[in-house]
């Protein structure tokens, strides 16, 4: 693993980081309250996810750039509160680049790039009113977004899509 903060209260920032070649995830914030954010931070060849921040309560990525993970890029999922991802680029992820399946409360991905994964974002069964905003997904070789079994009132917004399987999944 590399920073673990799991289970974590109150206002914390990782910032200016570089962390590479982990054996497990590489920032660790899941099930964190408060009001936390990884900024400025870059994250190399991690053998399972680049940010595990399922379950947490808020949270804001920002400026981060994820690259050569063997799972997931970030994964927001089961998200209660309203979390943001944005100025992020997310490459090489052996699964999704954004995981936020089951997600409630507002999530916003804005001015994010996702390259090469197997789904681009995954909102599969989020309840929340999430956006994607200004973003571009490519070579995402089943879905740009996955959507199946949301409710909420979501919105795409100025994205593209290229070389993927199905843009937006629904």
């Amino acid at each position: 693993e590399g920073t673990v903060a799991a289970d974590s209260a109150g206002e914390w920032v990782i910032a200016g980081t570089t962390i590479s070649d982990t054996g497990g995830n590489a920032i660790v914030p899941y099930e964190s309250t408060g009001n936390w954010t990884i900024t400025a931070t870059t994250i190399r060849n991690s053998d399972a996810d680049g940010i595990d921040a399922g379950r947490v309560d808020t949270g804001r990525i920002r400026n981060v750039s994820v690259t050569n993970v063997t799972d997931n890029g970030i994964i927001m999922a089961e998200a209660d509160g309203d979390w943001i991802v944005e100025d992020t680029t997310v490459r090489e992820a052996g699964e999704t680049g954004i995981l936020a399946s089951g997600s409630e409360g507002s999530g916003t991905i804005r001015q994010v790039t996702v390259a090469n994964a197997v789904d681009g974002v995954d909102f599969y069964k989020s309840n929340g009113d999430w956006r994607v905003r200004e973003t571009t997904i490519r070579n995402a070789s089943r879905n740009g977004i996955v959507a199946v079994g949301s409710t909420g009132a979501p919105m795409v917004e100025n994205t593209m899509f290229r070389d993927v399987g199905e843009g937006l999944d629904m």
